[in-house]
Formats: C-alpha cells, sequence, structure tokens
C-alpha cells in the first residue's frame, strides 16, 4: 500500500459512525465511545474510506494529564499508520511543555505494546481489574470499628471528614505519575461517595483509617455483559503497606458480606504504583485482567 496517498485531516461529525465502528474493532471496553464530542480528533483515510483516527482527551481533575487514544483498521496496520496519526495530531494540537501524554493499551499483544513504547510512551504501570464473587474472598477482620457511611454520617461533620480523607489519599496514590489539579472546585464535579448503604468507613471514633465506597450497576462502566456489578473503591492509611492493605481488605470484605448470597459480581480496580497493591492482589481471586498505561513527559 502506498501510504504517501493518505489523506490526515480533522475530525468532522459526519466522521462519528464510522469511528464508532472502529472503537468496537479496536477496544474491548468502551474506551473513547461515548466521548468523541468532547475529544480532538484526527482522522487518515483512503479513497474516502476511514483508516484510522488518534484524538486526545483533556481532564479536569489532572489537567496536566493528556490521554490519546489511537485506533486503526486491523486490515492497515504494521504500515506506519499509527505513527502518522500520532505524530499529525501532535501537530494540529500541540502539547504544552508541562504536559504529560498518557496512553493505555488494553491488548496482551507484544506487538501492540512495543508499537506504544516505539512512538515514544514509557510503561510506569500495570492496572489490575478484578471481578470476583463476593464469596470468593477470605474474610479479613477489622481491627477498628466499620460504620457504613449511612450511619457514620448522622456523626457532626463526618461527610467533609470523609471526604478530605479520600481526597488526600487519592491525591497521596496518584501525585508521582497523575498529579491532582489545584483548587477546592474541582472536587464539586469529581467527588462521588457512592451508596450510603453498602460504602464503608473504618474508623476509631472519629479517626477514619479507610474509606471504601460502593458503587452500584457499574457494568456499564466497564463495557461488562453481567451488569450487576457493583464496584468496591477504597484508599486507606497504616503504620506501613501491610498494614494500610489489610484496613482495605476488612472494609472490601464487610461490603462483600453485605451482598453474599446475591447474583452480583465485585469490581476492584488496583494501580500496580499503590504501596497496597502487592497484598490487595494476592488476597483477591486471580486477576481477571490487566492493562498497561505508558507516558510522555515532554520536560
Amino acid at each position: 500500500m502506498n501510504t504517501e496517498m493518505l489523506q490526515f485531516r480533522v475530525y468532522k461529525l459526519e466522521d462519528e459512525p464510522r469511528c464508532l465502528e472502529l472503537i468496537s474493532s479496536c477496544y474491548t471496553d468502551n474506551g473513547p465511545r461515548g466521548k468523541l464530542s468532547s475529544l480532538s480528533i484526527v482522522v487518515a483515510e483512503l479513497d474516502s474510506v476511514l483508516l484510522g483516527f488518534a484524538a486526545l482527551e483533556t481532564n479536569k481533575l489532572h489537567n496536566r494529564i493528556i490521554t490519546e487514544y489511537i485506533c486503526v483498521h486491523a486490515d492497515y496496520r504494521k504500515i506506519g499508520l499509527g505513527q502518522k496519526l500520532h505524530n499529525y495530531l501532535l501537530e494540529m494540537y500541540p502539547l504544552d511543555d508541562e504536559d504529560i501524554l498518557d496512553i493505555s493499551c488494553y491488548s496482551d499483544q507484544t506487538i501492540e505494546q512495543n508499537f506504544i513504547e516505539k512512538i515514544g510512551f514509557t510503561k510506569y504501570l500495570n492496572c489490575y481489574l478484578n471481578l470476583y464473587k463476593p464469596n470468593s474472598i477470605v474474610f479479613k477482620e477489622p481491627k477498628y470499628e466499620v460504620s457504613r457511611l449511612s450511619e457514620f454520617y448522622k456523626k457532626r461533620n463526618a461527610k467533609e471528614r470523609v471526604k478530605e480523607f479520600h481526597i488526600a489519599r487519592y491525591s497521596q496514590e496518584h501525585d508521582e505519575y497523575l498529579s491532582v489539579s489545584e483548587g477546592d472546585d474541582i472536587w464539586k464535579e469529581y467527588f462521588d461517595d457512592g451508596d450510603p448503604a453498602l460504602s464503608m468507613v473504618l474508623h476509631n471514633d472519629d479517626r477514619i483509617y479507610a474509606t471504601s465506597f460502593a458503587y452500584l450497576d457499574f457494568g456499564a462502566e466497564i463495557a461488562h455483559d453481567n451488569r450487576s456489578i457493583i464496584c468496591f473503591n477504597g484508599y486507606a492509611i497504616g503504620k506501613d503497606a501491610q498494614e494500610e492493605a489489610i484496613n482495605l481488605m476488612s472494609l472490601y470484605s464487610h461490603q462483600c458480606e453485605l451482598v453474599r448470597g446475591k447474583e452480583v459480581l465485585i469490581y476492584t480496580e488496583v494501580d500496580s504504583t499503590e504501596r497496597v497493591s502487592e497484598y490487595i492482589q494476592d488476597w483477591l481471586p486471580k486477576c481477571s485482567k490487566v492493562y498497561e498505561r505508558y507516558q510522555i513527559k515532554k520536560s
């Protein structure tokens, strides 16, 4: 194929159906589906046939992190099209010196991982996607009191303290690679403590040691056929990584007990950069899927 005949241009609204078809063939999850109208996109076409696209996505919570998506039709790979799309995308939408380009690889194929590294990205973490039954974990006894948020919030200023704890721990865990934007207003849009009847807090009187929020009907979020999925997402503190992990596992244990016997699956996502990662992954059933994340830092 003569790649010199390819045409590169900025995305138009009428490209949406063909881009959605490409997304279905390139991504096992939703990928950028549902986001096209908010992305900066370029496309490659030959004789009016769309062969691939590349896109950039900004994120208010991590305002220096720019997420890139590259999607090429399976019949037109290995000819340098992905590299050309990447280069043209950054030509049309240049990054600032402080920006960090971030991309995820959902494939376990070496050829796709090599492609991402070839265009300049460096791997920085594995993201473990754990999907398991509530009765498949070994119950961890809590060191402190466990309360549902619906009960804990009856205490004075409890909701604000839970929010402060979550934001502080989230920011600490993401500081090195995905630094959080400055300003309290940003969390008005992004803070979500989930379902108060299933979300939990580990505490000793008023001191919080862990929180885990529960998000119902999470199947659509991860494009899973089984929609009866609940996401547990938590953070903890401890004198060391092991104690921190045990505190978090004790909350997950209690949450699983609340839905034991129901026809649901639990989804828990763990990044390899989290210091509790090894302990949590050893405790959970076998990981359902792993995807890799890569970055390019200009400065």
